[in-house]
């Protein structure tokens, strides 16, 4: 599971996959440019632990212009990665560390929808 990127006093609004960085995504872009990505919607958050405004892969695929079909391909290879994970090792991939993030909902790029859908 991966870690999330503040030090919440209060359970966050949204579940984890909410806050991760995209990196699934990352090779799908120059890394400098992910640098650059990460510095103007990631870093200000963590350094004023703020709950973001929009999530993180939504802010990306925007940010980069990610279509779909590029992102789907990425997130079957996440859902491959779990399973192998699962099938290797036994563990659960069922919970909320494991979550695969919904293309139909994140390329609506409504962020009521996507905030709804994510909530806690």
């Amino acid at each position: 599971m991966q870690k999330l990127p503040f030090n919440f006093s209060y359970l966050p609004s949204y579940r984890n996959i909410y806050y991760w960085e995209p990196t699934y995504l990352f090779d799908l872009v120059d890394r400098d440019e992910c640098r650059s990505w990460y510095e103007e919607f990631v870093k200000p958050n963590i350094e004023t632990n703020t709950e973001p405004q929009e999530m993180y892969a939504v802010s990306f695929v925007k940010y980069f212009n990610i279509s779909k079909e590029d992102f789907e391909i990425c997130t079957n290879q996440l859902r491959e990665k779990f399973i192998d994970f699962r099938d290797r090792c036994g563990d659960d991939i069922s919970d909320e560390g494991h979550e695969i993030p919904n293309a139909d909902i994140i390329y609506t790029f409504d962020n009521e929808i996507i905030n709804e859908y994510y909530r806690r």
